[in-house]
């Protein structure tokens, strides 16, 4: 699991709307956000059915826990996680 720690300020860079959700309800994931300035800009256990909307400084690198019960929208779009998922774990990079 990833420790908990505070929502960082996003400063740096171009910024685009980052939006995700548990699909599943029963289950809850750890999901990690590092922004561009390398500052962690999220850390913590997101609890079923809640929706995490973020306008982070590009890029964004992401670990999301769950990931088969994730959806993640970036710039309104569908993100594809099973391309980057390996034991459930989802590890991304967005422009």
């Amino acid at each position: 699991r990833f420790p908990w720690g505070p929502l960082g300020k996003c400063r740096e860079g171009r910024r685009s709307r980052l939006v995700e959700r548990l699909r599943e309800q029963l289950l809850a994931r750890d999901v990690a956000m590092v922004g561009a300035g390398g500052q962690t800009l999220m850390a913590r256990l997101v609890p079923a059915g809640e929706t995490v909307a973020l306008t982070p400084a590009l890029p964004v690198r992401l670990k999301i826990g769950n990931a088969q019960g994730t959806e993640l929208l970036f710039r309104g779009q569908p993100v594809n996680l099973a391309t980057t998922t390996r034991d459930n774990i989802a590890n991304i990079t967005l422009p």
